[in-house]
């Protein structure tokens, strides 16, 4: 196995957090569903562990990866030159972190990304991906003209109130051009519904299709139950 570099190789960053996800505790069909990367597609999304942005990198014209941790980002770095060297066990390995995962959602994670083919397609595009430190909230402040966008459950995070959430949701709908899709998601079924309920006041309208695509997954055994919502940005 190739040794992995120092942080300060990759990064020059220090490393002052321990880490919270190392595997995404969603379900990369779904999220897959929900956003139907293309190939003109300009992706940004909430880092994590990184799965979400490898598996849209392997569609995507670019990905932009951001998380307020440096050790994610640290993370998601080094998981890249795993997979840039061809070590796939340590791209797919589980690492100690605040938040493990489930056995199953590893095995889908895992059978997701083993599908013949698919990391050698996303090892192609590694140039393409840039992971940012960064919080997505004001990334999308700052750049404009995404495609898609992949919040995760960072609203359930950051929620004050629906006003705050009506703000956030008004600053991505600014970062995307006009039929550009947002998939966010949450463990509150209330919540889902607020974010569906607030879109069409800010130009973000549901889209009922993708949001049941990305709905008809796992609900229950010994997973989490998410409740995806994906809404279009309107002409």
């Amino acid at each position: 196995m190739a040794r992995y570099p120092s942080i300060q190789q990759i990064t020059g960053a220090v490393l002052i957090n321990r880490l919270q996800y190392s595997v995404l505790n969603e379900n990369l069909d779904s999220i897959m569903a929900g956003l139907d990367v293309q190939s003109n597609d300009d992706v940004l999304a909430v880092c994590g562990s990184g799965d979400a942005a490898f598996a849209f990198l392997e569609h995507a014209a670019s990905v932009v990866a951001v998380d307020r941790l440096p050790v994610q980002i640290e993370y998601a770095n080094k998981r890249r030159w795993y997979l840039a060297t061809g070590d796939t066990a340590s791209f797919l390995r589980e690492e100690d972190c605040l938040v493990g995962a489930m056995d199953t959602e590893k095995e889908d994670r895992d059978a997701y990304f083993l599908k013949p083919g698919r990391l050698d397609a996303i090892r192609s595009k590694l140039a393409l991906a840039s992971f940012v430190h960064a919080d997505v909230f004001d990334v999308v402040e700052q750049r404009k003209g995404f495609t898609k966008i992949y919040l995760s459950n960072v609203i359930d995070h950051c929620y004050k109130n629906k006003d705050d959430v009506v703000v956030k949701l008004k600053k991505v709908a600014a970062a995307l051009q006009h039929d550009g899709l947002v998939y966010a998601c949450s463990t509150h079924s209330s919540l889902a519904k607020q974010m569906m309920g607030i879109g069409p006041t800010i130009s973000l309208l549901v889209d009922q299709e993708r949001t049941s695509k990305a709905g008809q997954v796992y609900t229950g055994g010994d997973r989490d139950v998410w409740y995806p919502v994906v809404l279009r940005k309107a002409a």
